[in-house]
């Protein structure tokens, strides 16, 4: 359906034209009452935001590594359902040129440092895990139907190559800072557990904050946007929602309460001439920097000669 969809609107222009105007607030619409050809005429073409709330509800992270209970990581299920893999942590805490620093441990240490509650742990953030790569046959979640055309990881799995499918687990006040999606591709983060904080900005908004060098904050903040009026979304996502994020929307994602999530980057026929666009800007900035750095090479050169 999704992909004849596609196919059908090859006389429309593949890259449609970022929102100029945003909308007043982000639609939250229950995942039952949309359809894909709705959900692909609203949002997809246009490359608008939603929230798509009851996503999550058959899911079995939804129904197992939650103790619904205490309201707390069912860690005894999750050290009996996934191996003591390595698993990729960022350390919240530390700032590594513009990221998080980074590190690897077991998973099962990662779960002991989420059970401890100290605070030298406390910014650690386990985030950008390939678990359904590193475990297919485990079914620990579906894709929703609207972000189903996904050729990207179709390729991807296709190929035996690394996948943009991911898993986050993160104690309350971890972090995600300010960006835009890798390639400028679609997103969507589907919250498992807890409660995320998201500041979102549509295409272009993200340019009021550049320097005088051009470049983007590492971190952003109600006020800072405010004082560079800034048009963004103040968004709390709760247990269960989905949030499509389109081509080009930058945004920043805390944890403002411990919280699991699942995400996929993609694109698909809506967006491919974005993608495309994106990797040969890309190009050219690194073959700019090549020329830059070799004139600066040889003008070192002479200077010695």
């Amino acid at each position: 359906m999704s992909t004849e969809l596609e196919i059908e609107i090859s006389s429309i222009p593949l890259a449609p034209d970022p929102v100029v105007e945003p909308p007043p607030e982000i639609e939250r619409i229950p995942s039952a009452d949309l359809s894909y050809e709705q959900f692909f005429a609203r949002y997809l073409l246009p490359n608008k935001a939603v929230i798509l709330s009851s996503v999550a509800d058959s899911w079995e992270c939804f129904r197992r590594w939650i103790n619904h209970d205490s309201k707390g990581l069912n860690g005894a299920y999750l050290r009996e359902a996934i191996p003591n893999l390595t698993v990729p942590v960022a350390n919240c805490g530390k700032q590594y040129y513009n990221s998080h620093e980074k590190t690897e441990m077991k998973f099962h240490e990662f779960l002991d440092c989420w059970d401890c509650r100290e605070e030298s742990t406390s910014k650690l953030y386990l985030k950008d895990w390939h678990l359904r790569e590193m475990l297919p046959e485990y079914e620990f979640y579906e894709t929703p139907y609207c972000f189903a055309s996904d050729w990207l990881n179709e390729y991807l799995l296709d190929h035996g190559e690394d996948d943009y499918m991911f898993v986050y687990l993160g104690r309350e006040g971890t972090w995600t800072s300010f960006h835009a999606d890798v390639f400028s591709s679609y997103s969507w983060s589907t919250n498992i557990f807890g409660v995320k904080k998201w500041l979102l900005l549509a295409p272009k908004e993200e340019q009021k904050l550049k320097d005088s060098l051009g470049n983007l904050p590492f971190r952003i903040s109600e006020e800072l946007l405010d004082e560079k009026e800034v048009k963004y979304y103040n968004i709390l996502q709760k247990a269960g929602e989905a949030i499509f994020v389109p081509s080009g929307w930058y945004h920043q994602v805390q944890n403002v309460e411990d919280a699991i999530s699942v995400n996929h980057n993609w694109f698909n026929g809506c967006n491919v001439k974005t993608i495309w666009l994106s990797l040969n800007e890309a190009l050219e900035q690194v073959i700019k920097e090549i020329d830059d750095s070799f004139l600066t090479t040889m003008a070192v050169h002479k200077f010695h000669l």
